[in-house]
């Protein structure tokens, strides 16, 4: 009979390393029944002692166990609250960088085009000079010495104008 309970001590703390603590408290209750009829099978005082200090063990290892339970259900709990947490800081986290990259991006974007139009309008001042000098070239040769330029130019702006629109430009990048 007690190597019966002997199976189901290892059987028990078997269950309990995986946290399977009702099953585990129904095998040290199988121990301690097997153990009380080994109680009545001996006469001998010291095996007598020895098997009620056994059975008083598992019938302890019941109320260890259902505390144990108890405990590990409330870490559980705690640590599923702790993973919501994380998840959803982590979701904020992200939804902030993808917010604060697409700003950073469309920022930059602004940044590029209006040093686009910064340059362009200096290219109009530095080549307005090249375009005087040409049209004087068409007029007394009757060809252009730049024709590209000649062709794809309409109406070219007036200093003054340019120089303005470059001081906008220039307001817009410091302030961005």
């Amino acid at each position: 009979m007690t190597v019966h309970a002997h199976f189901y001590d290892r059987r028990a703390n078997a269950l309990l390393k995986k946290y399977c603590f009702d099953e585990a408290i129904d095998y040290h209750l199988s121990a301690a029944k097997f153990l009380t009829e080994s109680l009545k099978a001996t006469d001998n005082e010291k095996a007598k002692q020895s098997i009620q200090l056994q059975k008083e063990y598992h019938l302890k290892q019941k109320d260890v166990l259902r505390v144990k339970k108890i405990q590990y259900q409330s870490l559980k709990e705690v640590l599923r609250v702790h993973k919501e947490a994380i998840s959803r800081m982590m979701k904020a986290r992200n939804g902030k960088n993808d917010d604060s990259e697409s700003e950073e991006n469309s920022l930059q974007k602004v940044i590029y085009r209006t040093i686009e139009e910064a340059d362009s309008l200096l290219d109009i001042l530095v080549h307005k000079e090249d375009a005087n000098h040409s049209d004087k070239e068409l007029t007394s040769n009757g060809s252009s010495g730049d024709a590209a330029y000649s062709v794809g130019t309409v109406h070219p702006k007036d200093d003054k104008t340019v120089i303005e629109e470059l001081k906008i430009v220039n307001y817009q990048l410091s302030y961005k």
